[in-house]
């Protein structure tokens, strides 16, 4: 499977892996530009929904649901898992570090 581009360079330098563990609070950083990348909020929150309506069909103990709450429950990680990694777009946090801020001594 190919790679996820980098929303600054848009090179496909980001690997599944590493777009499944970003998310608002954790960062990445693309090994091309070295860009630091992360999740919005929304579009996290909304892709993880299924799973949460997995969960909640599972124990409302619906007379269909009581010998397939564990089916619904998986069905919602694995659209979860998909949504996740092809609907929710990476961000640039910040501008791309070029080198290290030269210190400049008084004198």
């Amino acid at each position: 499977m190919e790679n996820f581009a980098c929303p600054h360079c848009r090179k496909k330098t980001i690997s599944i892996p590493k777009k499944l563990l970003v998310s608002p609070l954790i960062t990445i950083y693309c090994p091309n530009c070295n860009a630091q990348l992360r999740t919005s909020w929304v579009p996290s929150l909304l892709a993880l929904a299924p799973l949460y309506v997995g969960l909640v069909l599972s124990r409302l103990g619906f007379e269909i649901a009581q010998r397939m709450d564990w089916l619904l429950y998986l069905c919602g990680v694995v659209a979860a898992f998909f949504l996740y990694l092809f609907f929710v777009p990476l961000v640039t946090n910040v501008e791309p570090l070029k080198s290290a801020p030269e210190s400049k001594t008084p004198g």
